[in-house]
């Protein structure tokens, strides 16, 4: 980090809120996420049925905008007040949630290296990640977080 700037302060939540404010908070913020997400979803969609080496690099470039919009959810997410009792089955969301940008991100590496065993494993490891999630959110009440 360059000398004089501080790291970005965590967001810390709020003690507590009710179980369906949680509930409907997260669901908008997941709203929004898939409604700016989707037009990179179909462009990278019509990519990924390319082959050539310009549609991987733009592929890769979608997808770090997508990386891009999910962290700036996860720390909208992160910031809300949180019912008591699902604490630590949100944190575990939420990680959840930092293991699939992660996995975007490997991702990503693969098809800017041409390295099609790293995207199999990399697709492989995101599916699962995703299913993880979509359960723990469904598990919390979500309807929105937990779609595909």
């Amino acid at each position: 980090m360059p000398p004089g700037q501080q790291a970005p302060a965590q967001a810390i939540p709020p003690a507590s809120a009710a179980p369906a404010q949680f509930i409907s908070q997260a669901d908008a913020i997941c709203a929004e996420l898939q409604a700016t997400d989707r037009p990179l979803e179909l462009r990278a969609e019509a990519l990924s049925r390319e082959a050539s080496t310009v549609s991987r690099r733009l592929l890769a470039g979608l997808f770090d905008e997508s990386i891009a919009l999910a962290r700036a959810a996860d720390a909208k997410l992160a910031a809300l007040a949180r019912p008591a009792a699902e604490r630590a089955t949100i944190a575990e969301l939420l990680t959840g949630y930092g293991s699939e940008a992660q996995d975007v991100s490997h991702l990503t590496t693969a098809l800017r290296q041409n390295e099609p065993s790293l995207q199999e494993s990399s697709e492989a490891a995101l599916k699962g990640t995703e299913e993880s999630d979509r359960a723990l959110a469904r598990s919390l009440g979500l309807k929105v977080c937990a779609q595909e």
